[in-house]
C-alpha cells in the first residue's frame, strides 16, 4: 500500500458482533465508543457530539442499506472507520441501515475527510445489495475489502 494512501494509517475495527440499536443515536453512540476504545481514546463524547451534529443536519442515510455517521474533532490522533452489520435494519430516518460506516477524522484533516468519504461512498456502490442482509465475510475479510478499496 503506498505510503501517501488514505488507509496507510488507517484505524479499521469491524464489530464483530451483530448491532442492535433502537435508532440512528443508539448506533452512532455504540459505533462512537467502539471506535474510541481501539482507538485508546479516553471518551467517546466528542465523536459523538460531532457525528450526531452532522446528524441533525444532514442524515447519513445514503440509501442501498448504508449509513455513513461521521465525525471531525480537533486533536484526534488519526482518522479511522469502524463498520457494524444488522441483519434487521436499524431504523435511520425512515429507512433502515444494515450497514454502519462510522468515519471518525481529525478536525485538520478536511482533504483527508473527503476523500475518505468518497471513497466509502464508491465501495458501497460497487458492494452486492445482499452483502448487507446476510454478509457472509468474517470481520477481517470485511477489513481487508474495505482497506483495499480505500488504498486506491
Amino acid at each position: 500500500m503506498p505510503a501517501d494512501s488514505p488507509a496507510s494509517d488507517l484505524l479499521i475495527h469491524v464489530c464483530a458482533e451483530e448491532l442492535h440499536a433502537a435508532d440512528c443515536r443508539e448506533a452512532i453512540s455504540h459505533m462512537a465508543g467502539s471506535f474510541a476504545r481501539q482507538a485508546g481514546l479516553p471518551d467517546a463524547t466528542p465523536l459523538i457530539d460531532s457525528a450526531m451534529q452532522r446528524e441533525y443536519c444532514e442524515p447519513t442515510y445514503l440509501g442501498k442499506g448504508m449509513a455513513l455517521p461521521h465525525a471531525r474533532v480537533a486533536g484526534l490522533a488519526g482518522a479511522g472507520v469502524c463498520i457494524a452489520h444488522s441483519a434487521a435494519g436499524i431504523p435511520w430516518h425512515g429507512e433502515r441501515a444494515h450497514l454502519i460506516v462510522f468515519l471518525a477524522v481529525p478536525e485538520e484533516a478536511p482533504e483527508l475527510y473527503l476523500k475518505l468519504m468518497s471513497r466509502i461512498v464508491r465501495w458501497r456502490l460497487r458492494l452486492p445489495d445482499s452483502a448487507l442482509t446476510s454478509p457472509t465475510l468474517p470481520a477481517e475479510a470485511w477489513e481487508r475489502r474495505l482497506r483495499a478499496e480505500l488504498a486506491h
